[in-house]
C-alpha cells in the first residue's frame, strides 16, 4: 500500500496490520513536524514495515511552497502563500522499487492529479486507488474532478463514488460522463468484478486503541 498524504499516521497503521509482516507500506508526508508525528506514531505502535517518505509528490521533481497551518489534515501545496518549502518527487520515483501496488490512497487537498500525473509507470500496476475529490479544492490547480475521472478512465480504471451510512459503506459506479463538483470519495479499480470487498472492509477495520501522537 502506498499513503500519498499520510498525516500522523492513522491509515498506515491500520495499512500496515492489514499487509501482515511479509507486506510493505509507503507513507507520504510532506510536512516536516507532521512528519515527526508520523515517525513517532510508528514507534509508540512497534511498526517495523512502514517505510516513511518526507515530501511531496507531484508531476515533476523541485522545490514547491507548502502551508503551515495549526490544523494540520488542511496543510497542502501553496505556490502563493506557503510558509515553507519542502521537495518535490514523481510518484514513480518515490515507489521505483515496488513491482506492484495493491492500494494507492491519495489525500493532497487538491492536488491528486499531479500527484497521478508523476506516476504513470506505477499507475501501470496498480490495482485500487482511494482518493477524495473536491472542485473548490481543484481549482486551485487548474482542474476539475472530471479531468481527474478522464484521466483514470483513459487508463483502465473503473470509477465508483464511496459513500457510506453509520453502519455500511456504499459503492455507485460513476456516470458515464461524470461532471460533479461536491466532494466526493472515490474508489478507481481495474477489475470491477474483484470490488474489493477486502478494500471495503480495509477501510472499516480501524482500530480505536492505535496509540496515536499528534503534534
Amino acid at each position: 500500500m502506498v499513503d500519498v498524504g499520510s498525516n500522523i499516521g492513522i491509515l498506515s497503521l491500520l495499512a500496515a496490520k492489514a499487509v501482515g509482516p511479509e507486506g510493505r507500506v509507503i507513507a507520504i508526508e510532506a510536512h516536516p513536524l507532521t512528519y515527526r508525528a508520523l515517525l513517532e506514531n510508528l514507534r509508540l505502535n512497534g511498526i517495523t514495515n512502514v517505510s516513511p517518505v518526507n515530501c511531496a509528490v507531484g508531476r515533476e521533481d523541485g522545490t514547491v511552497r507548502f502551508s503551515d497551518r495549526i490544523d494540520d489534515d488542511w496543510n497542502k501545496i501553496d505556490d502563493k502563500n506557503g510558509q515553507i518549502e519542502v521537495q518535490q518527487h514523481k510518484l514513480d520515483d518515490v515507489c521505483a522499487g515496488l513491482d506492484h501496488i495493491d492500494v494507492l490512497k491519495i489525500d493532497v487537498e487538491g492536488y491528486e492529479l499531479p500527484v497521478l500525473e508523476g506516476g504513470e509507470n506505477m499507475l501501470k500496476r496498480t490495482k485500487c486507488i482511494l482518493l477524495e475529490c473536491w472542485a473548490s479544492h481543484t481549482e486551485v490547480f487548474g482542474y476539475q474532478p472530471k479531468d481527474l475521472v478522464k484521466f483514470l478512465e483513459d487508463r483502465s480504471f473503473t470509477g465508483f463514488a464511496l459513500t457510506e451510512s453509520a453502519d455500511s459503506m456504499f459503492l455507485s459506479p460513476l456516470p458515464t460522463t461524470y461532471d460533479q463538483s461536491g466532494l466526493e470519495n472515490f474508489v478507481f479499480v481495474r477489475r470491477a468484478e474483484s470490488l474489493l470487498a477486502a478494500g471495503i472492509s480495509f477501510l472499516k477495520s480501524v482500530n480505536p486503541e492505535d496509540r496515536l501522537s499528534s503534534k
